[in-house]
């Protein structure tokens, strides 16, 4: 069963209950056993999220319009390219293609390779 309200937004379904704040925005998802509660600044952009009382503070890029997240406090650093977006945490390269969940993933060291 979904449950939407009038902006279209989900609620809930058989696994997921999200709350949605008067501005539109994801404030928090529940799946058992873990929650995501979302952080926003003043202009609506999410610059954080906590998730099992661990919380992650986003740097933005905003120089192209829609706010990216380029860095986080965990030392995660994204690269967003068409099609792609890559990720690099622990010497670890993760490639988010736009067309798909895929994920391809390999070693940093291997970019020197190229």
């Amino acid at each position: 069963m979904n449950d939407q309200p009038l902006q279209g937004n989900l609620l809930s379904s058989d696994t997921i209950t999200n709350t949605w704040d008067a501005a539109n925005r994801l404030l928090a998802v529940s799946r058992q056993p873990s929650a995501v509660s979302n952080i926003y600044n003043g202009v609506s952009d999410r610059v954080g999220q906590t998730v099992g009382g661990n919380t992650t503070d986003f740097a933005l890029d905003i120089a192209g319009g829609l706010p990216e997240v380029i860095y986080t406090s965990e030392s995660e650093v994204y690269l967003h390219l068409p099609g792609v977006i890559v990720a690099e945490k622990a010497n670890e390269v993760r490639y988010h293609l736009s067309d798909g969940p895929s994920i391809n993933s390999g070693q940093a060291s291997a970019r020197s390779a190229r």
